[in-house]
Parts: C-alpha cells; structure tokens; sequence
C-alpha cells in the first residue's frame, strides 16, 4: 500500500498553515463571551472541520464511509475542510482575532502541523502493517 509522501502532506498542511497566516481583523469573541467559529465541509459532507477563530482545530468528523478514501484521499479532504472552515471566518472580520494575535496563531499552525505530521505517519504504517497481514506479509 502506498503511503503518502511526507512532502505531499507536508504541502497540505502548509496550505493550511498558510491560511492562519493571512488571518487579520479585530475581535475573536462574539457578544456574549462566544468565541467565532468557522466550519468546513469536504467529500460531500464526508469529512467536517470545526476551527476556532483563535486558531484551534477544534474537531475533525470522518464519516465511516470516508474510511473507504486512501489516506492520500482523507489528506487532501481534510486539508480542504480546514481551509474552507478558515476561508469562513475570514469572511466574517467581526470574528476573526486582532492582528497582534496572528504570530500565536502561526506558532498554533506549525504545533498542529508537527502533531498532524506524526499521527499521519502513524496512521499510514498502521494502514500499510495492516495491508502487510492482509496479504500475507506482502507489501
């Protein structure tokens, strides 16, 4: 089974380290203490993120038939969800966080790319150990 290439995924979630990145407005709570959300969708709604204006990934959801995707597939959908759930907020300034707070947020970005990076690894050994006993030691 083939993996993903560590500089194809690392691409992906630069993209998203990108958007934090251009974020910039004033403000990151709604009246009322809320903090902004932004939600994101990929796969035909197989694949929803939920990102914080303060730059957290707040929940990744995979359907069960997402899966079915390759792990190169459920990268590309969850960077693309991610995107998407940033692209919301930016769309809304009133709940994007003061330009100050872009740096934190870019700090947040890379920690999320490093930990991303490892559990993907992980994640596409399993995949490729559990191919391996499925075929019978065959790679």
């Amino acid at each position: 089974m083939a993996g993903i290439p560590g500089s194809e995924l690392e691409h992906l979630l630069n993209e998203a380290r990108a958007a934090l990145g251009t974020v910039s407005g004033s403000g990151g709570e709604r009246p009322g203490g809320a903090s902004a959300k932004g939600h994101g969708e990929a796969a035909d709604g197989l694949i929803r993120v939920t990102v914080s204006a303060d730059g957290e990934v707040e929940g990744i959801e995979l359907a069960p038939r997402a899966m079915r995707m390759s792990s190169e597939e459920i990268g590309e959908h969850v960077a693309a969800a991610v995107n998407g759930a940033f692209q919301e907020l930016r769309a809304d300034p009133a709940g994007l966080p003061a330009g100050a707070e872009t740096e934190a947020l870019s700090a947040r970005a890379r920690e999320l790319q490093d930990m991303s990076m490892r559990q993907m690894r992980q994640m596409t050994q399993s995949i490729a150990d559990l191919m391996a006993q499925l075929h019978g030691g065959r790679r």
